[in-house]
């Protein structure tokens, strides 16, 4: 007999069962049945052979490594005072400096030579402070990949709380077609509450400006980062309509919102203040849903995610991509799994200056990827969405204080968006008008790999 996941919002009853990856609408009966453990699930096909599983990288002298990104964190300095920072003002806890020439150059000449990464990212502290480490970067990776027939080059990507972007700076991303992601919490009355300037003015106005200003100068692809905190829910600011505000003020259909995970009494998620978010989620994953129906589809990045797993029905069995897909690179020279690391010194895989030990740096990589694999998490383990969800080792250990902890409301927001959306999907089936119109409109929005069907 499957174990399955039963579950219902009252009208609709369905069930999930973890192992094909696969659900089915209830009737009345059936949910009773559910109720005293004997409904049998009906037989599915197997899950299709998964992708090979994700390993850290092992560096052989051979060959460079396939990794999805590099981060530069290229300062530590920040113009701004986001009172939810997990990164002590952007500093980390170190000191504040940007990365020197030598640092940039010597971390160059390291990833290119072990590494084939898809993307460079540019982070901080604030990365706008820093353009001509940006035009160094994008310029010395571009000569030394055109020097080789046949290596292609590196996207490169930008996040930014968006408040500076002189003319010149404008200019560099534009050339080297930097990507751009602005951190805009939402209307003004929400993102002004925590990203302000030391002397607490928002800065709303500023990033805003300068988000419309990259967008409609073209050719250039910019998005944007939410992050959602107990007061924009109590200000009426939940996450459908921050998907909204996404859609219409920054004309981005798809909205990344996560809910904020700094330690603190003001942003702790208690059991009221999670239990709105929880149920903001749920309405957000329905209202988008049938916004497919009426012809104007809009997104978030945990539903998007959801629905695709659900659909290619191909398991996650990392918890995010630390250390095996991500490497991050501090101003001092500093290697770690991802950003979220940066200033721990029990998480440094190496240094670039003082020489990377490429046995010591596969062990310490494999030591820290045990923790980015599901399977090495007690209550992962006993999830019956574990092969649904994804999250961030990183906010796990900042929400909870352990690297092997659980950031529980994010594990909360997953499992209400994928009942949510089971229940929606299990219900539209049954009519075929209705189901038609959400795959064809779903294959227009999203241009999946799989067909919904």
């Amino acid at each position: 007999m499957s174990q399955y996941h039963a579950f219902s919002n009252g009208k609709v009853h369905a069930a999930y069962d973890p192992e094909t990856m696969t659900f089915c609408r209830l009737n009345d009966g059936g949910w009773e049945e559910a109720q005293r453990g004997v409904f049998v699930f009906p037989q599915a096909a197997p899950r299709p052979s998964p992708p090979p599983r994700p390993s850290a990288p092992q560096t052989p002298a051979d060959q460079r490594v396939p990794v999805e990104r590099l981060v530069l964190i290229l300062t530590t300095i920040c113009n701004l005072r986001c009172r939810y920072c997990y990164a002590a003002g952007g500093s980390y806890g170190l000191a504040e400096k940007h990365m020197p020439l030598e640092v940039a150059s010597r971390a160059i000449d390291w990833a290119l030579d072990k590494f084939s990464f898809q993307i460079i990212q540019f982070f901080g502290g604030e990365p706008a402070l820093t353009p001509h480490l940006i035009e160094f970067v994008c310029r010395e990776i571009n000569q030394r990949i055109a020097a080789e027939p046949g290596r292609n080059p590196p996207r490169y990507g930008l996040v930014t709380n968006g408040v500076q972007l002189s003319p010149e700076f404008e200019e560099i991303i534009r050339r080297y077609g930097i990507g751009v992601t602005v951190s805009i919490d939402g209307p003004a009355e929400v993102h002004d509450q925590y990203r302000v300037h030391a002397d607490g003015r928002g800065s709303f106005k500023a990033a805003l400006a300068n988000f419309h200003k990259l967008r409609d100068g073209g050719k250039v692809q910019v998005g944007t980062e939410m992050t959602l905190t107990p007061h924009a829910l109590a200000a009426g600011q939940g996450v459908w309509e921050l998907v909204q505000f996404s859609a219409n003020e920054l004309q981005l259909p798809e909205a990344h919102i996560v809910p904020v995970c700094f330690s603190s009494p003001e942003m702790n998620w208690d059991a009221a203040s999670r239990a709105k978010l929880i149920e903001s989620y749920r309405r957000a994953t329905l209202s988008c849903l049938q916004s497919l129906l009426h012809g104007r589809p809009v997104w978030f990045s945990v539903l998007s995610g959801v629905l695709r797993t659900l659909i290619l029905r191909r398991e996650r069995p990392i918890i995010c991509s630390a250390g095996s897909d991500t490497l991050a690179i501090d101003p001092e020279g500093d290697l770690y799994p991802c950003f979220m690391f940066a200033g721990q010194p029990g998480r440094v895989f190496g240094n670039v200056m003082a020489g990377v030990d490429q046995s010591l740096f596969r062990e310490r990589v494999a030591e820290f990827f045990k923790f980015a694999q599901k399977e090495a998490h007690p209550r992962c383990r006993a999830c019956w969405a574990k092969r649904v969800c994804s999250g961030c080792v990183g906010s796990q250990e900042t929400s909870s204080g352990r690297l092997d902890g659980e950031w529980e409301p994010m594990c909360e927001v997953v499992r209400a968006v994928a009942e949510e959306a089971m229940l929606f999907l299990a219900e539209a089936r049954e009519t075929p008008e209705v189901w038609q119109q959400f795959v064809s409109q779903y294959k227009l929005a999203r241009s999946p790999p799989a067909d919904p069907c």
